[in-house]
């Protein structure tokens, strides 16, 4: 029996790779204004609402519906990884962690573990993909464990955001920085550092800061692009990101996914945003097979 792989929907994977890599999601709820639960809405209708002036925030998962999960696949005999949106960002992955102690009390030793991938949006995806291809393989529960601790440490976030309106909404930057930056034209190069979002730069200019995300990708990459996998991502129009994928392909990228964003990460930084997930190093070489 093969291995089954758990992430929330915080990878930003469609359903149509989550299916055919038989990955279960288990989904972050969102909550609109009005205290309403949302768990099942596709990103375009969330940023439409923001668009229209909705401030949403988002409902870590709790410790039960980690419990009815995992229990499921014990009661199966059949091994399980979590893989958790970071720790950085939300509550969920310890909740995860308290389910497996007392699932541990009731049914015994078991091959399960949570995972906090240290990730978010794509670079989550990347996380995700990966150990999910490697799942439908032949490779055990310790090499899976071993791979998931190689991305950890060698998957690469850049995003930056085109309007700041979100941001500020969801408290996490001043109106006094929204409103110089709009003044100025200035756009904020995100990455996950310490399992959070940081602004690691300030950039003048729409194409500067596509450029500068392209160039930093190409710099922390070792070695060739053409073994590593990028996925970039954008909010509500995909021709935003045409420039930004001509740039990764122009410096030697094949292995290109692009995704939209999800809701999770897209409730806090509005339609208006563009990134990608890169893995820095290429896999190790007893994985390598399941990028061809």
């Amino acid at each position: 029996m093969s291995i089954k792989i758990i992430a929330d929907n915080a990878c930003d994977l469609s359903k149509e790779k989550t299916q055919k890599l038989d990955i279960e999601i288990i989904n972050i709820s969102l909550i609109s204004n009005g205290g309403e639960e949302i768990k099942d809405i596709g990103p375009e209708e969330v940023f439409k609402r923001q668009e229209e002036g909705e401030v949403f925030k988002t409902s870590q998962i709790s410790q039960f519906s980690y419990y009815v999960a995992f229990e499921k696949y014990i009661k199966e005999k059949r091994p399980f990884i979590y893989l958790s949106l970071s720790q950085g960002l939300t509550g969920g992955y310890n909740n995860s962690l308290i389910a497996l102690k007392e699932l541990r009390k009731k049914y015994g030793d078991f091959k399960g573990e949570s995972i906090d991938t240290e990730a978010a949006s794509v670079g989550m995806g990347i996380f995700t993909y990966l150990v999910g291809k490697t799942a439908k393989e032949d490779y055990s529960f310790e090499e899976l464990l071993e791979l998931s601790e190689f991305l950890r440490e060698n998957i690469g976030h850049v995003f930056t955001v085109f309007d700041l309106k979100y941001l500020y909404e969801g408290g996490r930057i001043l109106r006094v920085g929204k409103n110089l930056s709009d003044m100025l034209n200035l756009m904020p190069i995100i990455k996950v550092k310490d399992k959070k979002l940081k602004v690691s730069e300030i950039i003048r200019g729409r194409n500067k800061a596509i450029k500068r995300m392209a160039n930093i990708i190409i710099k922390e990459s070792e070695g060739s692009l053409k073994d590593k996998i990028i996925m970039p991502v954008y909010g509500k129009d995909e021709d935003t990101i045409e420039t930004f994928m001509g740039l990764l392909k122009n410096g030697g990228c094949e292995n290109i996914l692009s995704h939209q964003m999800g809701y999770v990460i897209g409730s806090h930084v509005g339609p208006d945003i563009i990134g990608a997930g890169y893995l820095k190093k290429s896999l190790p070489q007893k994985f390598a097979k399941i990028l061809k």
